[in-house]
């Protein structure tokens, strides 16, 4: 097979030769093709980008993750070396502003070693100069196993949704694996042979009706499980925010997003960035085994206004004129308003049993 053809013809001509793939691997390929994946090739963050992050909608998010990270770390007893963890940490913006924040604690600032979880290359290098200021403190992992040990604190905004999911459908009894295979000269959806165990399903599966969609993703649990495990043995904690649902649920979720609007996941593949909604109970299912682990989760609006996000805004607005106050706002109601980012996104926090879990007093624990 050609590797320097569109992503699109190489696709095709692989599920022509070797059948028909699942979400999961059309999903891998499309974002992490080393030629002509999406977060192998593109800078998709921002106004010029694709989509915009909640860090980049104002530097409150970031100052509030960064007074979050303090706070667990003098729960965790203030260790004197540790590791600060981002999956995915985008243009550095949500970095950038943590650490800013953080100095309110000189020592965190001055103890701290940050390693950020990236595959793409030209994120990197923006991640670079967006904190040129603790580039003695900063170093680059592909994946979230190449963390060093140690005392952890780890944070991911926007990581999960875009690891790999498989989708099934309900036929008779039975629930079937939804393929991409060749579809009137092209690619698009089918129903392969494959199926998921009913002990795998919600309880209510059965009287669901045909046509139903169900998604699971091995690829977050097993992330969440790697980080659940990673705190049991080294101390610390983590704080996993993304848009979705915190009981279990049906639905295909699947998007893609170019150019801030929605377009077919199968249009242009290596072009747009490929999500789906996070299942939370999934992932707290997956890590409820593992012992002495303090687990919540909570909406985005919630946590947000436990950590002080009014009293944040009020403070800068201050002296402010009225354009910039009312900028302020409209991206605190952004963040945390119900119809927008704050019931849509959920937060997730892990941490070793009797460490207390900031911002999750009105959350769910497990």
């Amino acid at each position: 097979m050609n590797k320097t053809a569109p992503l699109i013809d190489r696709i095709s001509r692989q599920i022509e030769t070797d059948g028909p793939i699942s979400i999961a691997e059309y999903m891998t390929i499309c974002l992490a093709d080393p030629l002509a994946g999406y977060y192998s090739t593109k800078s998709p963050i921002g106004q010029n980008g694709d989509f915009i992050t909640a860090p980049e909608v104002s530097q409150m998010f970031g100052e509030l993750i960064g007074i979050w990270c303090v706070a667990m770390w003098r729960n965790m007893g203030s260790p004197d070396r540790f590791n600060l963890v981002e999956a995915g940490p985008g243009r550095g913006t949500l970095m950038a502003d943590l650490l800013r924040s953080a100095a309110v604690d000189v020592k965190f600032v001055e103890q701290v070693n940050v390693q950020l979880i990236e595959i793409s290359q030209p994120l990197r290098q923006v991640q670079k100069a967006a904190l040129a200021d603790y580039s003695d403190q900063i170093g680059w992992c592909d994946n979230i196993q190449e963390i060093t040990s140690g005392p952890v604190i780890i944070v991911g905004n926007e990581f999960l949704d875009a690891l790999p999911f498989r989708q099934y459908v309900k036929v008779g009894e039975n629930w079937h694996e939804r393929v991409v295979a060749p579809v009137d000269g092209g690619i698009g959806f089918d129903i392969g042979p494959g199926m998921l165990a009913p002990d795998a399903l919600p309880k209510d599966h059965q009287s669901q009706v045909e046509g139903t969609i169900f998604e699971n993703s091995s690829a977050r649990e097993s992330f969440t499980g790697f980080v659940a495990q990673h705190i049991k043995d080294n101390g610390g904690a983590a704080l996993m925010i993304d848009y979705g649902h915190l009981k279990p649920g049906y639905g295909d979720t699947f998007q893609a997003v170019k150019s801030h609007q929605y377009c077919d996941p199968l249009f242009a593949p290596g072009e747009a960035d490929l999500t789906s909604h996070v299942d939370f109970s999934a992932l707290c299912k997956s890590i409820e085994n593992i012992a002495d682990l303090n687990i919540a989760t909570t909406s985005q609006s919630q946590f947000l206004l436990e950590l002080g996000l009014l009293e944040r805004a009020g403070a800068l607005g201050q002296g402010k004129s009225a354009l910039e106050q009312k900028n302020i706002e409209e991206a605190v109601e952004r963040l945390a308003a119900g119809d927008q980012m704050g019931e849509l996104f959920k937060v997730m926090g892990i941490a070793n049993d009797g460490v207390e879990l900031v911002g999750f007093s009105n959350g769910i624990g497990v």
